[in-house]
């Protein structure tokens, strides 16, 4: 919907982004997301490397918290 109805102009020549919205670009949304709410809940800080893949941006810190998850929220464990 945001493509079609609210992304009808192209960007100025000189611009470096595009103005499409991808799926790519929710998933990072909501999963950066996830995880600032949940290092503020353990009032830690997010580390995640600028370098490499985009798509490998979040994997340590992803696995770091399911791990967590895993061993401590789960009384039945």
């Amino acid at each position: 919907m945001y493509n079609l109805a609210l992304c009808p102009t192209k960007p100025p020549e000189d611009w470096k982004f595009g103005f499409t919205l991808v799926t790519e670009h929710v998933w990072d949304a909501f999963t950066l997301m996830s995880l600032l709410e949940d290092a503020n809940k353990c009032e830690t800080t997010l580390t995640v490397p600028h370098s490499g893949a985009q798509k490998d941006w979040f994997k340590e810190a992803v696995h770091a918290q399911n791990t967590w998850f895993r061993l401590y929220s789960q009384p039945e464990l």
